[in-house]
């Protein structure tokens, strides 16, 4: 389903595209946007509907409009495929390059393109753009390589943490280790202190003989 906005009699209505017909969705309770639509399941259901019954309008009585009724800004990337980077006049290049559309430099099907006063030509190849887009490159290129080498160095930090880690946990199984062995040491002696048997200290009985008496 194909959506978007025009201009009849002088105000916007809703339009859209029915095989090869134009058809006016402005007699529906759909709102003028067409992006609010998309997004909408239960709004995309019921402009389908609207679509398949519409009356076909004359496209040549339309004065086109820019397809959202709301347009912010528009981030765009340059030369993001091969082919467009082989037909365009400037290298393939490293990274993508970024660019800005604003509202104004959106306009209907069929509207006249407006050149600024500023240019020269309608498509104007500003001096110095390529030798510009090539230094935003190289700057790329550094800010890669500085990203790299961060890479390298927190990876060598957390390949050093982790060699520490380990360690650390080695000498706590070790610890561990001694002190399950004292403790099975401790358990293995018996209980008390050892036991003493005092005695007393006698001295050896010596026999006393008398002298025998003589007879005369």
């Amino acid at each position: 389903m194909r959506l978007g906005l025009a201009e009849a009699a002088g105000r916007s209505i809703l339009i859209a595209q029915r095989e090869r017909e134009v058809v006016s969705l402005a007699g529906t309770l759909l709102p003028n946007d067409p992006l609010a639509i998309l997004l909408d399941p239960s709004l995309r259901r019921t402009a389908e509907a609207a679509v398949a019954k519409a009356d076909a309008i004359d496209p040549a009585t339309l004065r086109f409009l820019p397809p959202m009724a709301t347009i912010g800004k528009i981030i765009c990337v340059g030369l993001n495929y091969a082919d467009h980077a082989a037909e365009s006049p400037y290298d393939k290049p490293k990274f993508p390059v970024f660019f800005l559309r604003t509202e104004e430099g959106v306009i209907g099907h069929g509207a006249s393109i407006v050149r600024p006063q500023v240019s020269e030509q309608l498509v104007e190849k500003t001096k110095g753009l390529e030798n510009t887009q090539q230094e935003s490159i190289d700057q790329l290129q550094v800010v890669q390589d500085q990203l790299q080498t961060v890479r390298r160095l927190l990876a060598a930090q957390q390949a050093e943490t982790k060699k520490l880690s380990e360690q650390v946990s080695g000498l706590a199984e070790a610890v561990d280790g001694l002190r399950q062995s004292f403790a099975s040491a401790q358990a293995s002696e018996p209980s008390g202190s050892p036991s003493v048997r005092k005695t007393k200290f006698r001295a050896p009985r010596t026999a006393h003989r008398k002298p025998a008496k003589s007879r005369g």
